[in-house]
């Protein structure tokens, strides 16, 4: 509950008035392209990805993004009062980012997932709320794409294909893929391989259009 003032009014009823005048920025839902890289828990970290995602189409966007677009109401005078949505630039499937990466996607009955969560020692709780994300995602609640992005920074949000370029610990992933296919547990070739990851990881200057990113 929010304190009340003498007056009667809660303290927070007046923060939330007095902020009402400004504007507010906020992810679209649909989640971060770090979470296809990040540390061992990686979406692809095992070099594929698994998960109860069916077809639903994500529109995952670089927290660098958020981060640029959040800066803006802070330095300069844009819609006051206004909510902005941030998400990417597309909105894919997983089985199409999994063919960009040029690695497998399996989709995983709910259940499945949800039974690997607790043997990993996961609160029910969470359990639970994941399973309702997935639900939510499989179901293209997650796809809703704005141009938010490009109205607050001037550029357009970035892309998977140049996420992946700026992040060279993508190589890492590609070994993993590439052990995979020696050892005959993916239906492709090394050599498919290499040329997918050798196009990621060239060197290159920032996004079209774009400032610098980290």
């Amino acid at each position: 509950m929010c304190p009340r003032g003498e007056s009667g009014e809660g303290d927070g009823e007046k923060a939330v008035g007095l902020f009402a005048w400004y504007p507010a920025v906020q992810p679209g839902g649909g989640g971060f392209l770090q979470n296809m890289v990040t540390g061992d828990g990686g979406m692809a970290a095992e070099g594929r990805i698994a998960g109860p995602y069916g077809t639903g189409r994500v529109a995952y966007i670089d927290a660098y993004d958020i981060a640029a677009s959040a800066a803006v109401p802070l330095t300069g005078e844009v819609g006051a009062g206004r909510t902005y949505v941030l998400t990417g630039p597309e909105a894919l499937t997983h089985g199409e980012i999994a063919e960009r990466l040029g690695i497998t996607y399996h989709d995983v009955p709910p259940a499945q997932a949800a039974a690997g969560l607790r043997a990993n020692g996961l609160p029910e709780r969470f359990v639970a709320e994941l399973l309702a994300l997935w639900a939510d995602m499989a179901a293209g609640g997650l796809a809703h794409l704005t141009e938010d992005v490009q109205e607050l920074t001037g550029r357009r949000p970035r892309t998977l294909e140049e996420f992946l370029r700026a992040h060279p610990q993508v190589s890492k992933l590609f070994s993993m893929f590439e052990a995979e296919v020696e050892a005959g547990r993916v239906r492709t070739s090394s050599t498919q391989a290499r040329t997918v990851l050798a196009r990621w990881t060239t060197p290159s200057s920032a996004a079209p259009g774009s400032g610098a990113y980290p």
